[in-house]
């Protein structure tokens, strides 16, 4: 069984059963259509939080063009500047989009860090600790190969923290907190955070759960409480929707995204 390198998301569709291709491209049609009757900017006062798992090698153009179309529509800015918001509970006069990343795969630093610096945006980018210098992943497509995937090491996070990145965790090991007993959340959240800023110099302040479903994924109150005690300025989640006034930043909203998607499922998602 051949190895290859998994760079290009055309290599994911075409690993997939023509059924699952066909559904793929089937909901993508159909999300765009349905979104032709939405629009971004009919409300405002709010921060939507957009994230991506991986910025594959034939995915650059089409994150350039997301995120030159949220610009149309609001402001970009960081988690710190989004948390700040948050807790002031001041009115949030306008919208504002805080760009993030799950899971550190190799492709995000290499594919979308040179796009973020040419845009001016600063992203956060939250860390699996166990993944940063592990041996690549290696999956089988079921059509004869394994696709191999790289995950950041340290040197590479301190690249992304030079170039004005922010640096959070995404736990010790990516495990379902819904199942770790307290003092086992409270590990991965210690040890995380403490590992992080060992490695890199930078303060580890934000918090995203692995998975991160609010009724699946984690326990929310007993989660807040940890991240807190664990000197984390932010918890968040994988629910969707948009941050308001009021809101706690110990339960974030955020937006999953990829980067293939056309810019009329972003706007699905994100008028919603």
């Amino acid at each position: 069984m051949p190895d290859v390198p998994l760079t290009q998301y055309k290599q994911i569709l075409d690993s997939l059963p023509w059924r699952s291709r066909m559904h793929t491209r089937l909901r993508g049609a159909t999300l765009s259509l349905l979104s032709l009757s939405k629009r971004i900017d009919r409300t405002s006062g709010w921060i939507r939080f957009p994230y991506y798992h991986h910025i594959y090698d034939d995915e650059r153009r089409q994150f350039a063009a997301h995120l030159d179309y949220l610009r149309r529509f609001g402001d970009f800015i960081s988690y710190d500047q989004g948390v700040d918001l948050l807790v002031s509970g001041a009115p949030i006069d306008g919208r504002y989009f805080c760009i993030s990343f799950d899971d550190s795969n190799k492709d995000c630093l290499r594919n979308g860090l040179p796009i973020l610096a040419e845009k001016k945006i600063s992203a956060t980018f939250f860390l699996t600790v166990e993944r940063i210098a592990a041996p690549p992943f290696t999956a089988s497509s079921g059509r004869g190969w394994r696709w191999i995937n790289e995950f950041l090491d340290w040197q590479d996070c301190r690249k992304l923290a030079d170039a004005g990145m922010i640096l959070g965790s995404h736990g010790y090991g990516h495990r379902s907190f819904a199942g770790l007993s307290e003092a086992e959340a409270l590990g991965e959240l210690q040890r995380s955070r403490e590992k992080i800023q060992a490695e890199t110099r930078c303060p580890c302040d934000h918090f995203s759960c692995p998975w991160g479903n609010p009724l699946r994924h984690l326990k929310l109150n007993r989660e807040t409480k940890l991240a807190q005690n664990s000197g984390y300025r932010s918890l968040s989640t994988s629910q969707r929707g948009a941050m308001r006034r009021g809101d706690s930043p110990y339960s974030i909203r955020r937006d999953q995204l990829q980067a293939a998607w056309s810019l009329g499922q972003l706007r699905y998602f994100l008028s919603r």
